[in-house]
Protein backbone atom coordinates (compact mmCIF):
# COMPACT_ATOMS: atom_id res chain seq x y z
CA UNK A 1 0.00 0.00 0.00
CA UNK A 2 1.05 3.63 -0.18
CA UNK A 3 3.39 4.45 2.70
CA UNK A 4 3.31 8.20 3.27
CA UNK A 5 3.15 10.67 6.11
CA UNK A 6 0.82 13.62 5.59
CA UNK A 7 1.38 16.91 7.39
CA UNK A 8 -1.91 18.76 7.74
CA UNK A 9 -2.21 22.43 8.63
CA UNK A 10 -5.69 23.63 9.55
CA UNK A 11 -6.56 27.29 10.02
CA UNK A 12 -5.92 28.42 13.60
CA UNK A 13 -4.35 25.13 14.73
CA UNK A 14 -0.92 23.60 14.97
CA UNK A 15 -0.08 21.26 12.08
CA UNK A 16 -0.25 17.53 12.73
CA UNK A 17 1.17 14.46 10.99
CA UNK A 18 -0.73 11.30 10.10
CA UNK A 19 0.16 8.05 8.36
CA UNK A 20 -2.91 6.76 6.55
CA UNK A 21 -3.80 3.21 7.53
CA UNK A 22 -4.84 0.48 5.13
CA UNK A 23 -8.40 1.20 6.25
CA UNK A 24 -8.09 4.87 5.21
CA UNK A 25 -6.96 3.86 1.72
CA UNK A 26 -9.75 1.27 1.42
CA UNK A 27 -12.34 3.83 2.50
CA UNK A 28 -10.97 6.20 -0.16
CA UNK A 29 -11.37 3.45 -2.80
CA UNK A 30 -14.94 2.82 -1.69
CA UNK A 31 -15.82 6.54 -1.52
CA UNK A 32 -14.47 7.40 -4.98
CA UNK A 33 -14.87 4.02 -6.71
CA UNK A 34 -11.25 4.08 -7.85
CA UNK A 35 -8.26 1.86 -7.19
CA UNK A 36 -5.38 3.17 -5.10
CA UNK A 37 -3.19 2.12 -8.05
CA UNK A 38 -4.86 4.88 -10.10
CA UNK A 39 -3.19 7.50 -7.89
CA UNK A 40 0.12 6.85 -9.64
CA UNK A 41 -1.23 8.33 -12.88
CA UNK A 42 -4.22 10.40 -11.78
CA UNK A 43 -3.56 11.98 -8.39
CA UNK A 44 -5.67 15.00 -7.47
CA UNK A 45 -5.17 17.28 -4.49
CA UNK A 46 -8.69 16.43 -3.33
CA UNK A 47 -7.73 12.73 -3.19
CA UNK A 48 -4.84 13.43 -0.83
CA UNK A 49 -6.94 15.86 1.21
CA UNK A 50 -9.69 13.25 1.66
CA UNK A 51 -7.20 10.62 2.83
CA UNK A 52 -5.66 13.19 5.22
CA UNK A 53 -9.13 14.00 6.62
CA UNK A 54 -10.02 10.31 7.07
CA UNK A 55 -6.61 9.44 8.55
CA UNK A 56 -6.91 12.38 10.96
CA UNK A 57 -10.34 11.18 12.10
CA UNK A 58 -9.01 7.64 12.51
CA UNK A 59 -6.02 8.91 14.55
CA UNK A 60 -8.26 10.91 16.88
CA UNK A 61 -7.15 14.33 15.62
CA UNK A 62 -9.57 17.22 16.06
CA UNK A 63 -10.69 17.55 12.45
CA UNK A 64 -13.97 19.03 11.19
CA UNK A 65 -16.91 16.64 11.04
CA UNK A 66 -17.43 16.95 7.29
CA UNK A 67 -14.94 16.87 4.43
CA UNK A 68 -16.20 20.22 3.09
CA UNK A 69 -15.59 21.86 6.48
CA UNK A 70 -12.13 20.28 6.50
CA UNK A 71 -11.41 21.81 3.07
CA UNK A 72 -12.64 25.22 4.26
CA UNK A 73 -10.06 25.16 7.08
CA UNK A 74 -7.20 23.44 5.22
CA UNK A 75 -4.20 25.74 4.83
CA UNK A 76 -1.34 23.35 4.07
CA UNK A 77 -0.97 19.71 3.09
CA UNK A 78 2.42 18.10 2.61
CA UNK A 79 3.21 14.57 1.48
CA UNK A 80 6.33 12.75 2.63
CA UNK A 81 7.15 9.32 1.25
CA UNK A 82 8.21 6.75 3.83
CA UNK A 83 9.55 4.37 1.19
CA UNK A 84 13.14 4.27 0.08
CA UNK A 85 13.58 4.63 -3.66
CA UNK A 86 13.97 1.38 -5.50
CA UNK A 87 17.56 0.33 -5.78
CA UNK A 88 19.06 -1.82 -8.45
CA UNK A 89 19.10 -5.47 -7.52
CA UNK A 90 22.57 -6.88 -7.06
CA UNK A 91 23.85 -9.09 -9.84
CA UNK A 92 23.66 -12.77 -9.07
CA UNK A 93 26.98 -14.20 -8.03
CA UNK A 94 28.40 -17.41 -9.28
CA UNK A 95 28.81 -20.14 -6.77
CA UNK A 96 32.37 -21.37 -6.26
CA UNK A 97 33.29 -24.42 -8.29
Amino acid sequence: MIDVTLTVGLEGEEAFKVRPSLGSWLKWEREFNRSVASLASEQKASDVAWVAWEAGRHAGQAVPATFDEFLDRLETLEIESNSDPLTESPSPTESPS
